[in-house]
């Protein structure tokens, strides 16, 4: 394609026109594509940014029998609550939910060995807790809920969390509380 040239002030000059005729042309499709791909790729990169940060300070507490009162009696078990996430949890509340012989469905809730619920429970803190319902019983296979609420900062509302366990001998025929999954 032939360049047209244009005399101005005693210089030549390129036109405008022959320029634009002589760059690649890229097809409309392609523009579009390209501009779709940015948008998901930005859009991608925020999601994750999102998801990583709620992976990172999202609240979480475990809970995991710590100490038998008494070894013949292996309901008077406390638990240990620890919160694993990083920032530090508010106003505490203990639940449990008993099934076993004679008690079904049971729900107390608010104790804590005759104390109020924890203000503050910081990172990779632990408290202990108990589940008075079960002080003497006679060991039979049984469910247990303990159930957490707390206040976390950034979070709307209550956070709750609920861990099952199940009584059931162990391999010297004493019955122990072992974890299992909740059903919601």
């Amino acid at each position: 394609m032939a360049h047209r040239k244009q005399v101005r002030n005693n210089r030549t000059v390129n036109s405008p026109a022959s320029l634009v005729g002589s760059l690649p042309r890229t097809p409309c499709w392609a523009g579009l594509m390209l501009h779709f791909g940015k948008s998901l790729l930005i859009g991608a990169s925020v999601m994750g940014s999102i998801a990583g940060g709620y992976t990172c300070i999202r609240p979480d507490v475990s809970v995991e029998p710590y100490v038998y009162l008494n070894e013949r009696e292996p309901f008077s078990v406390q638990f240990r609550v620890t919160n694993l996430g990083l920032l530090p949890l508010y106003d505490m509340t203990f639940s449990c939910r008993v099934d076993t012989p004679p008690l079904h469905n049971v729900v107390l809730t608010n104790f804590r060995d005759g104390q109020f619920p924890v203000s503050r429970l910081s990172s990779k803190e632990s408290t202990i807790t108990s589940c008075p319902a079960l002080f003497g019983l006679r060991p039979l296979p049984g469910d247990m809920q303990i159930i957490i609420s707390a206040r976390a900062p950034g979070w709307w509302g209550r956070q709750t969390w609920k861990t099952r366990f199940v009584s059931r001998p162990d391999a010297h025929g004493v019955f122990r509380w072992f974890p299992q999954p909740v059903d919601h």
